[in-house]
């Protein structure tokens, strides 16, 4: 009995001696704490329980704009409120996002001390570098993505591709269709055409084992990341990682990247010119990957989902994108239809519509900041949907880390309404619209004029898809490209059914807290069918931009 009693006080002594070490190392300027029912472990259950939903069940149970949570030798700030986030991105050299990505990019893509050294380098010297130096080093390897000839280039390689795949999809005469898995088959053809945009000639995504060696590697990026018995831990990972690394060693060695894109020559040059070893910056691109196939390919997918589950959505979007196709004749009589993707993304106000809500309805990013010194952060006297009315200062403590969940914004009611939990494709679409253009087609109303869609009657500021600010994705003009092609492609070509005869939406519970669009549990075995309708030689052109970029988010516009 003495031992069990030992044991038990023992307990307590540790419980309340945690107690007292919470309240010793929290400032009461801080942002107040939750979850501390069992010191510094309480978070922890409760992300491991709750994955992706922890932050929006924290969020309805305490109705605050920002709180602390505590783990072990660690304080992470959450924050709610749309004005703070506002402070946040002002703030982008104290609360910066590029040591919390050089220190991520060390974890899961093992990079050497050399390239440790010259990105702590890098950091430190764009930290001191006064006010006027608003990029960071993240933000100047990704200028190759910025709109103008360089990517416009790249769209056509893309798209070219994309088009092709569409094309090729092996589908039978008198109406037979191609039976695939929804998911599986967006991944491989975004994968594909993607990369040879990107990469061109050289692409190493065009070898099924490269493309199925950045999944693996991707699979095993949450393990990765924790730093711990990598090896043990995720093994299938890192011996990934090392063949796609090696792939990738040889294409920068070979001089291939010469005839890739602008992204990729311009990473390949900053990189070199600034020291880092070629092994380096194999493992580098490879990182790189995650982030431009890893949200792409979910977002495809529920667009896609979304379109197809709705025969009236498909009819309107079919009625919007047939008004920007030409039609011509073949040498042999038959149809020639050939669309600009400029119009697409321009004068397709349902279709960029219905891209925003599924972003809202499945993107679940996290904003990351890390505090690199002591800072007091400043709410405005106007409270976001989350905060109280009064204003607020807090004090965030040096080496703590800051989040800023996208999906605590895209949820709240008090953004988008009593109906924010569900998909409603118009919502994005401008207010005013013409009332006879609304009675034949009911589900797409039309702006005043087609050419000049503006979003600015939405509260197109609460979707943080893309994140904000200084970290505002750099490549989100790009993969908005990508996605949009290929649905449009998929909407006017195709019809798409459930093998299982319904539609059902798969659940996404099992995604990954690192995930930025949650993909889905289970993929849907589906019939690819050709349309009867609009039988004939598709062409997809695309014409430039004219070095402007589309208006998908706020800082867009």
């Amino acid at each position: 009995m003495s031992v069990v009693l030992n044991v038990l006080l023992a307990v307590v002594a540790v419980y309340f001696g945690l107690r007292k070490l919470l309240a010793l190392t929290h400032d009461a300027r801080e942002p107040p704490m939750v979850e501390t029912g069992i010191p510094f472990f309480t978070p922890i259950f409760g992300m491991v329980r709750w994955r992706n939903r922890y932050y929006n069940r924290l969020r309805d149970q305490h109705r605050i704009p920002i709180y602390t949570l505590r783990f072990p030798f660690q304080k992470i700030y959450v924050i709610n409120s749309a004005p703070l986030i506002n402070s946040v991105q002002r703030a982008y050299k104290t609360l910066t996002f590029q040591a919390v990505s050089d220190q991520f990019a060390k974890l899961i893509c093992d990079t050497s001390s050399t390239a440790t050294q010259l990105s702590r380098q890098e950091l430190e010297n764009w930290s001191q570098g006064g006010k006027d130096v608003a990029h960071s080093p993240s933000h100047v390897i990704f200028q190759g993505l910025k709109p103008g000839k360089g990517l416009d280039d790249i769209y056509k390689t893309m798209v070219e591709a994309l088009g092709k795949s569409v094309d090729g999809l092996d589908i039978g005469e008198e109406g037979e269709g191609k039976r695939a898995r929804l998911l599986e088959w967006v991944r491989e053809g975004l994968t594909g055409a993607i990369g040879e945009g990107v990469y061109g000639e050289g692409n190493p995504y065009r070898s099924r084992e490269m493309r199925e060696a950045l999944w693996k590697y991707e699979g095993g990026l949450g393990a990765l990341s924790i730093g711990i018995l990598p090896g043990l831990l995720a093994r299938e990972a890192v011996q990934a990682r090392k063949y796609a690394s090696d792939i990738f060693e040889e294409y920068f060695s070979s001089g291939s990247c010469q005839g890739g894109g602008s992204m990729t020559k311009t990473r390949y040059t900053y990189y070199s010119e600034h020291g880092y070893p070629i092994r380096d910056i194999a493992k580098l691109e490879l990182g790189n990957g995650i982030a431009i196939f890893s949200n792409t390919i979910p977002t495809t997918f529920w667009i896609i989902f979304h379109v197809f589950s709705s025969p009236e959505l498909l009819s309107s979007l079919r009625s919007e994108l047939e008004s920007h196709a030409t039609t011509s004749q073949d040498c042999d009589g038959s149809p020639i239809y050939t669309i600009d993707v400029e119009n697409i993304k321009r004068s397709s106000p349902l279709l960029l519509s219905t891209f925003r809500e599924t972003l809202r309805h499945h993107a679940s990013g996290i904003g990351v900041r890390k505090v690199m010194a002591p800072h007091y952060l400043s709410s405005p006297s106007s409270s976001s949907s989350s905060s109280s009315s009064t204003s607020s200062t807090y004090l965030l403590q040096k080496d703590a880390i800051i989040i800023m969940p996208a999906s605590v914004q895209h949820s709240d009611p008090k953004i988008w309404g009593p109906d924010e939990s569900t998909f409603t494709p118009t919502r994005f679409i401008p207010k005013q619209f013409d009332p006879d253009t609304t009675k034949s087609n009911p589900i797409s109303p039309a702006t005043t004029s087609p050419t000049e869609f503006s979003p600015l009657a939405t509260p197109v500021s609460a979707l943080r898809a893309f994140g904000g600010g200084t970290t505002l994705c750099p490549g989100r003009h790009f993969a908005t490209t990508a996605i949009l092609s290929l649905v449009a492609m998929l909407i006017l070509q195709y019809d798409i059914i459930p093998i299982s005869g319904k539609w059902v939406e798969p659940s996404s519970e099992k995604a990954a807290l690192t995930a930025a669009v949650r993909g889905p549990d289970e993929d849907i075995p589906v019939e690819v069918r050709r349309r009867q309708r609009m039988e004939g030689r598709w062409v997809w052109r695309v014409t430039g931009g004219k070095g402007e970029g589309l208006g998908i988010v706020e800082e867009d516009i």
